[in-house]
């Protein structure tokens, strides 16, 4: 039964097919990470490697995926709890755990907004023109990280009930981009890489816990490539 749970898993975070010839192992990573890793992987494709088959989602759901598991060679979190719970239930190669990033928590609205750039949380300023987006807190560790700054502050209580929460933090970062929302909050590096948002405001560091990715490799995994892949992750190249 255990063999047949993994293998729907499989099926069900595997949107297309991917060809032996194509891929070399497989890696699980966080939403946010999706338009970094799909570059990375296929600039070291055209260096001559097998390209990783790469699967996005929530580090919550692919971590429980592992658990039950789910043929992940590499998993990314973007935060240190649900790399814990892996290691705890003895799912990580020894050692292989470690920091891969970090990132900032942000507040962004549409181009379009209204409400410009401010020195002071301006969300409330967007309470008039709709909802908030943010990630699911129960679960998803940027959702995590905004409860955390708008408790941190006083806030959550009043604002919570202003939010609309999603499965992972690209969803919210969609909504806000398609106007569905007033406005979000999610990572600085969504920000950048989408052109139809901007960042009206960067909650202060010291708001939250520390924002960082980690990266390990999966135990009783050794595909071909792995290795040599974390290492290309951690050269001046990959990082460019």
């Amino acid at each position: 039964m255990r063999q047949l749970i993994a293998l729907l898993i499989w099926l069900c975070v595997i949107n297309t097919s991917v060809r032996a010839a194509e891929t070399s192992f497989v890696l699980f990573a966080a939403a946010s990470t999706t338009n970094a890793l799909t570059e990375i992987s296929e600039r070291y494709e055209k260096l001559g490697h097998g390209r990783p088959a790469l699967v996005f989602g929530s580090s919550a759901t692919l971590a429980r995926q592992i658990a039950l598991g789910a043929p992940a060679d590499v998993y990314i979190s973007a935060n240190s709890e649900w790399m814990e719970y892996l290691e705890t239930e003895g799912m990580l190669q020894h050692n292989s755990r470690r920091e891969l990033l970090g990132n900032r928590l942000v507040i962004a609205v549409p181009n379009d907004s209204p409400v410009g750039a401010s020195d002071k949380n301006p969300l409330k300023q967007l309470f008039p023109l709709g909802r908030i987006a943010v990630a699911d807190p129960t679960s998803v560790p940027a959702g995590r990280y905004a409860k955390q700054a708008l408790t941190s502050t006083g806030d959550w209580q009043s604002i919570a009930k202003h939010l609309v929460f999603t499965s992972n933090v690209r969803i919210a970062l969609k909504w806000i981009a398609r106007g569905e929302v007033a406005g979000g909050i999610t990572y600085a590096t969504d920000v950048e890489i989408e052109p139809a948002v901007r960042a009206i405001w960067h909650f202060p560091e010291n708001s939250h816990p520390r924002i960082t990715y980690e990266i390990a490799q999966l135990k009783e995994r050794n595909a071909l490539g792995t290795a040599q892949f974390l290492s290309y992750l951690n050269s001046s190249e990959a990082r460019a």
